[in-house]
């Protein structure tokens, strides 16, 4: 508790203190009271002493000469942090001409003071030692009040000394003021109305903010309310309200309280600044700085547990001084990069930061302490919590506008993507009438040619069926060509072409349908050529033949033409196809459509021309997946150019292979007596493969699927018979050709190395990787002709 020590001194001390004493007390000009003076401050009529080791007792001080000490000359002692202990002297002198006693109120008000003694000596020479501080519990102060507080009883004309002793590890603040009994408790409600209305604008901005966060989740509101949540505590501690509401009962709470209350603003602040200004994505030497003081912060906050609170204070002091120039330092580099909250988060700092070094330079004696400068930086944190708020709302108005943009984006590339939508709606519908069309009239040519025939078999109606037939085979493969393109099973597989045959087979073929139409064809084949290229004969065709269709297709009067020339371009062989016709031309508008799949130059049910539309996507797709290229040059109703440029290699030592029609007629190398086992689930493809193999002289068995093929294996097997070949269908009921060859090739009998040929309606390139990986030895699609299967038979029956 404060002790109160009225007591009559030895007569030897009474006796040294009027003889060493009595000068001092002389030239001492006391603090003359009336009933004008409401408030009066120590300046200029004040002594004070610094006390290096803290050993002076009252009678040291006193017996000391006035020479010792020094006169203050401003409005309070301000000595910044320091380990001495100071004394205070002065004297106070009644002259209010009252009859009655007058309570003067002499208020400490820096209330982070750890040990004030205050002795009152009377002209009695008695002495009351008062002892304050916040290392005392707050409900043994004298006053209830945040700041020290006692009373100093005077009469007309009575004159005390007043001596103070400070200790403290905070800053050695003393501001003193002796306040006249009428007028403190007016003059204090006033500023504690003052600073509820601070705290009541920091716990409106706290809910505001919290309320934000809770509605919209945006994690930089939970850090903003963070930092007004530890900066209130640290005004609070360093205004005392803490002490007095808080933790009354807590000395060493009060102590560590400053010390904490700093590293929570510098961690939950920085924390804010790095979220709010994007450092960590937009400045890493600014990040890295501010992450410097969230590691600083976090030291302080734990080494206020169990260090020194003087050595704490020292760090804090860095944090503080580092918090507040970093931060000015990062909104300023971000308001330099064009982060437009900047703007509002740099002023609002600067506010907290002029007044924050206004206080500060109060603590280390730069500045006097006086009301002003003691509550500089609430004053600044005021007016930086409101434009923070500013900041972040500015910050909701961009996000609403961005929202806003990306929002009409939005619905515009939702409007694009109807628009094709609609269109590409469209183009199915178009191409399903197409697709009709163009297969029901071949289709009504097989069947017409076909009904011809039961009236009358000549060679005319089965060549019109056969060519209806091939017709429709054209779409097919086209339409799967596209798939596989599409779907990204595309395969190269490159062989040995003998040029000048593969330009004679398509000549013969073009010049008999141009003569037919009254149109001149001719083919150049340069005659620098090489006789062999090494490329992918099918897709080499695929790119071809769209291209001579339309060209043919498209011209009426005129000629077509075709040129090949091979030119060694970049380190590579590339052989250039071009192909002109005098046809009708490409419009320019419609240069890009007619390369989209499934467009047409005319798409309406009344066009001249027939056909799916997708032939020259088809070839653009081909040559990209070549690694070549295609160009076309067109003018209206001046023809077509179209260039072809795709790279080949060519080998060192060229030979013409033998072609495939060469051998066609040398049926003697199928070894006699052969027999093949055909698997076809269906009784047709049954008959043609049966009827086909007659015609070779070869006898042939059926199986409806892959189970009953097993059992006649089995049973041949059985009875030293076997089959020399297998033609095994894929896609079949019970067993399909897969598992029937797994179990052919697992079985361990001798006919497990039978030869075993695909023949399937699954014309994929994966559908032939698929059938041989099966552990089938060769490929055949349908629809296929006799000289397909005489092929194939030369190949595997060979004598």
């Amino acid at each position: 508790m404060p002790i109160k020590q009225p007591r009559s001194l030895r007569f030897i001390f009474i006796c040294c203190l009027f003889t060493l004493t009595g000068l001092s007390h002389g030239l001492i000009d006391p603090i003359t009271l009336d009933n004008h003076n409401t408030q009066a401050t120590l300046g200029n009529n004040s002594f004070y002493l610094e006390d290096i080791t803290g050993e002076y007792s009252l009678i040291d001080i006193m017996a000391l000469d006035e020479s010792n000490f020094e006169l203050l000359t401003e409005e309070s002692l301000n000595k910044g942090f320091t380990h001495s202990t100071y004394w205070l002297k002065f004297s106070l002198l009644d002259r209010t001409t009252d009859k009655k006693t007058q309570n003067w109120k002499l208020e400490t008000t820096y209330p982070l003071l750890d040990y004030i003694d205050i002795y009152i000596i009377d002209n009695n020479e008695k002495v009351e030692h008062i002892q304050l501080g916040d290392t005392y519990p707050y409900n043994e102060r004298p006053v209830n009040h945040r700041n020290f507080i006692v009373s100093v009883p005077l009469y007309d004309n009575e004159k005390k000394d007043i001596y103070i002793r400070v200790n403290t590890s905070s800053s050695m603040q003393v501001p003193i003021f002796i306040w006249h009994p009428d007028y403190f408790f007016e003059a204090h409600s006033t500023e504690q109305y003052a600073l509820g209305l601070y705290y009541g604008m920091m716990l409106v901005m706290f809910f505001y903010n919290f309320f934000l966060w809770f509605s919209i989740r945006d994690s930089n509101y939970l850090w903003y309310i963070s930092y007004i949540a530890s900066f209130a505590i640290l005004q609070a501690t360093t205004s005392g309200l803490s002490y007095q509401y808080l933790w009354p009962n807590s000395p060493w709470l009060e102590s560590i309280a400053p010390p904490i209350s700093i590293a929570l603003v510098g961690f939950f602040g920085t924390a804010f600044t790095r979220r709010f200004l994007h450092t960590r994505q937009y400045h890493i030497v600014a990040d890295n700085l501010l992450r410097s003081i969230l590691g600083l912060s976090v030291v302080v906050f734990f080494l206020s547990f169990i260090a020194d609170t003087s050595t704490v204070m020292a760090l804090a002091k860095v944090v503080v001084v580092a918090f507040l120039l970093i931060i000015l330092y990062a909104s300023f580099a971000m308001l330099l990069r064009g982060h437009r909250q900047a703007r509002f988060f740099l002023a609002a700092w600067v506010s907290l930061i002029l007044g924050g070094l206004f206080t500060i330079g109060m603590m280390w004696g730069i500045f006097p302490n006086n009301f002003l400068m003691t509550h500089a930086s609430k004053v600044g944190s005021m007016i930086e919590i409101i434009l923070l708020s500013f900041a972040l709302a500015d910050r909701i108005k961009v996000i609403e506008n961005e929202k806003k943009v990306i929002e009409l984006h939005a619905q515009q590339e939702l409007e694009r993507t109807n628009k094709k939508l609609q269109e590409n709606n469209r183009l199915k519908d178009e191409f399903l009438a197409t697709i009709n069309h163009e297969f029901r009239t071949p289709l009504n040519g097989i069947l017409g040619s076909l009904e011809l025939t039961q009236l009358d078999i000549t060679h005319e109606t089965i060549s019109m069926a056969k060519g209806s037939a091939h017709e429709m085979l054209n779409l097919v493969d086209q339409v799967l060509s596209y798939t596989e393109l599409q779907a990204g099973n595309f395969m190269v597989k490159p062989t040995a072409i003998n040029l000048p045959e593969f330009l004679d087979k398509i000549s013969d073929t073009m010049r008999s349908l141009c003569v037919a139409k009254g149109i001149e064809f001719s083919i150049d084949n340069n005659p620098c050529n090489p006789k062999i290229i090494i490329t992918d004969k099918k897709r080499l065709l695929q790119a071809i033949n769209p291209i001579l269709n339309n060209a043919l297709k498209f011209t009426e009067r005129g000629h077509i033409s075709l040129s090949a020339q091979v030119r060694y371009v970049d380190n590579q062989y590339v052989l250039f196809i071009n192909i002109e016709d005098s046809g009708v031309g490409i419009a320019e508008h419609k240069r890009d459509d007619i390369l989209n799949a499934f467009t047409q130059g005319d798409g309406s049910s009344s066009r001249q021309f027939s056909g799916l539309g997708i032939g020259l996507s088809l070839v653009q797709a081909l040559c990209y997946r070549l690694n070549g290229a295609m160009s076309v040059t067109s003018e209206i109703h001046n023809g077509t150019l179209i260039e072809l440029s795709l790279p080949i290699e060519v080998p060192q030592q060229t030979s013409i292979p033998q072609t495939q029609e060469a051998s066609m007629d040398k049926i003697n190398v199928i070894k006699e007596h052969a027999k093949v086992l055909i698997v076809e689930d269906n009784h047709i493809n049954q008959v043609v493969l049966k009827t086909m193999l007659q015609r070779l002289n070869i006898e042939s068995h059926t199986a409806d699927h892959g189970g009953k093929a097993l059992s006649i294996l089995q049973q041949a097997h059985a009875n030293d018979d076997a089959f020399d070949l297998i033609l095994m269908d894929c896609q079949m009921p019970v067993m399909d050709g897969f598992e029937a060859t797994q179990c052919i090739r697992n079985s361990g009998a001798p006919y497990a190395n039978t030869p075993i040929i695909a023949v399937t309606a699954n014309a994929f390139s994966s559908d032939k990787e698929r059938c041989l990986q099966s552990g089938m030895d060769d490929y055949l699609s349908k629809p296929f002709q006799l000289n397909d299967i005489r092929c194939k038979l030369q190949h595997w029956l060979a004598r």
